[in-house]
């Protein structure tokens, strides 16, 4: 003989609920409009990888100063919302003159975070 399971102790465990469909669809509608971290494609053109590897060096400033991106942008003078797409990866959004022009703000706050200009002349 099957045991059949009460639906009502699936529902409650010990103080948690699970939430029924009408809330599940909200929530799916709110993460649908939220932006992800975007990864690097295996395709990817040396251009997108070095953007990667800036935003990289952005998210170890984060880490290492132990600081908000909020506090972040406001160090480096930017929305928090550019700030955001920055540390979620999001390359496409900005160009890679724009990057290291705010890393290289981010290295003369933090010696730790190596930016080096390699510039030729004439």
């Amino acid at each position: 003989m099957k045991k059949t399971t009460n639906p009502k102790k699936i529902a409650s465990v010990k103080g948690f609920r699970f939430p029924n469909s009408e809330e599940i669809d909200s929530a799916m509608k709110r993460l649908d409009k939220t932006q992800g971290t975007s990864l690097l494609s295996e395709d990817a053109s040396d251009l997108e990888r070095v953007k990667f590897k800036v935003c990289e060096q952005y998210i170890k400033y984060l880490q290492e100063q132990e600081i908000t991106q909020v506090v972040l942008a406001k160090r480096l003078g930017l929305d928090q919302a550019v700030v955001s797409r920055i540390l979620k990866y999001n390359i496409k959004a900005y160009t890679l003159d724009f990057l290291l022009k705010n890393l290289e703000k981010i290295s003369a706050l933090s010696p730790e975070i190596s930016f080096r200009k390699n510039r030729k002349t004439g």
